[in-house]
Formats: structure tokens, C-alpha cells, sequence
């Protein structure tokens, strides 16, 4: 005849059992307390991203134009507006100097003479909207030095961040933020960084350093134009060109500028 295991008197766990169980019970929670606390020692101790956008290029002259582009659509002649200027990245001040071996900065600052190879220098050419890529009417120098210096900046932390080839980052600013005593000759003014310069700007979000949004000419207020100097202390400099005697070497003579 079958058992009739409805009739089966429950079996009694005991004490030891009992024990086992709470045993059991605790060390699981122990054990997801730790997972929890895991989970949020890595989540704390996980970096925040550079920034949200990064250029897609393997060729480091095309990566620098995507940087170019990207940055130049942020400052806009007003909220909502157009780009105040254009940039076209490059290895060379002008596709008219030889593609020298070596290029030759004199007078950086600190003072002397550094050879770089062909290519540590990445290049980023500011143009205006207005004739020969200066200023256009209306353009203000005074109010526009202090948001192209934090655009400076922001082209510089990119190409440092991205262009990895390059060791240094020369901008030129659109003619008219300097005037000249030898006639026809138009000054260039640019801003030059160097890598050990933004090695820990680099590491991390692009917002710590430049908060958003970037300024337009109605919306600077004095606050930021002097955080934007103090940033910019040091970088703005006087360009000349030219090749040296046998013309197989590009010479950049960079003089300091008194910072405004």
C-alpha cells in the first residue's frame, strides 16, 4: 500500500538547524552590504570623462580639424548665434613656408632657442568674418581678446587631450588685436601653450576648467574677462615668420606680451 505522505508528522529542525539558518541569513547580508560597497568604491573612484566629444580621425591632421571645428561652433557672436570665427588646424603657420625638417622657436618664453621636429606643433588659425579673415564691424578688440583667449584655451586642451603627436599648441588670433608701426605689415598675435603646460587640465573634464557655457560678447561679464586673463597669463605672444638661409627650416620668432 503507498504511504500516505500527507499523514507525515513535520519534521523538527532543532536548535543546530535554527542556527544554521540565521548563520546563513547574515552572512548573506554581509555579503551584499559588500557588493553594495564595492559597487560604490568603484563608482567614486571612476573618472569622469574628458569631455563628450572626441574626434573619430586616425590621420592626426584631420583629428585636429574635427577639434577645430567642434570648438570654433561653441562661441557664438550671441546665444544661438554664429561662430565668431572659424579655425583651420594644421602642422604649419602657412601652406606657403617650406615643410622644413625642423621648426625653430625664438624667444618663447622663458627666453631661447628650442628645435622641434615637423609636426610637435599643432597649428589652429583663427579667421573673423570680416575682409582678409580680420573682425568684422562691430567686433569689439577689447571685449573679444578675453573670449578668443578662453577659446585659445579650449582648442589647446583638446589638441593635448587628442592630438597626441603634438608637443606644443600655437593659435593665431584674426588680425586687428594689434597694431603696427611698419606700414602694411599686419601683426600676429597668437597664443602658444605647451603640453607640460595642460598635463593636469588634461585629466581631467574640460567643464573644470572652462565652466559652461562659453561667453559672447553681451553675456561677458568683467568677472569672467579677468578669470579668462588670469588663465590666459603668460600664453599671448607676438609672431614672426619667415625660413631661415637656406630655406629648409620654418623660424618661429614668438616675443611675450605683457598680459592686459
Amino acid at each position: 500500500m503507498a504511504e500516505d505522505l500527507t499523514a507525515r508528522a513535520p519534521i523538527n529542525a532543532g536548535p543546530h538547524a535554527r542556527r544554521f539558518v540565521v548563520a546563513v541569513g547574515a552572512l548573506v547580508v554581509v555579503l551584499a552590504a559588500a557588493a553594495v560597497l564595492t559597487w560604490v568604491l568603484i563608482g567614486t573612484d571612476r573618472k569622469e570623462p574628458f569631455s563628450s566629444f572626441s574626434p573619430k580621425s586616425t590621420d592626426p591632421v584631420e583629428r585636429s580639424q574635427e577639434i577645430a571645428d567642434h570648438v570654433a561652433a561653441r562661441y557664438l557672436t550671441t546665444p544661438g548665434g554664429i561662430p565668431v570665427v572659424t579655425v583651420q588646424a594644421g602642422e604649419a603657420d602657412s601652406p606657403a613656408l617650406p615643410l622644413g625638417g625642423q621648426v625653430i622657436a625664438m624667444g618663447s618664453n622663458p627666453p631661447g632657442v628650442v628645435s622641434y621636429e615637423y609636426g610637435d606643433i599643432l597649428f589652429c588659425r583663427m579667421c573673423g568674418r570680416g575682409p582678409n579673415c580680420g573682425l568684422a564691424p562691430g567686433d569689439d578688440p577689447a571685449v573679444l581678446a578675453p573670449i578668443l583667449a578662453r577659446e585659445s584655451l579650449e582648442l589647446a586642451l583638446y589638441g593635448i587631450r587628442y592630438v597626441k603627436e603634438a608637443t606644443f599648441v600655437l593659435v593665431l588670433l584674426p588680425p586687428g588685436f594689434a597694431s603696427s608701426t611698419t606700414p602694411g605689415e599686419v601683426p600676429k598675435i597668437v597664443h602658444f601653450y605647451r603640453r607640460s603646460d595642460l598635463d593636469d587640465k588634461v585629466d581631467q573634464p574640460v567643464t573644470k576648467t572652462l565652466p559652461e557655457p562659453p561667453p559672447t560678447q553681451a553675456t561677458l561679464s568683467p568677472a569672467e574677462a579677468a578669470s579668462i586673463e588670469a588663465q590666459a597669463a603668460g600664453t599671448r605672444h607676438s609672431l614672426a615668420t619667415g625660413t631661415d638661409a637656406a630655406n629648409t627650416l620654418n623660424v618661429y620668432a614668438l616675443t611675450p606680451l605683457p598680459t592686459s
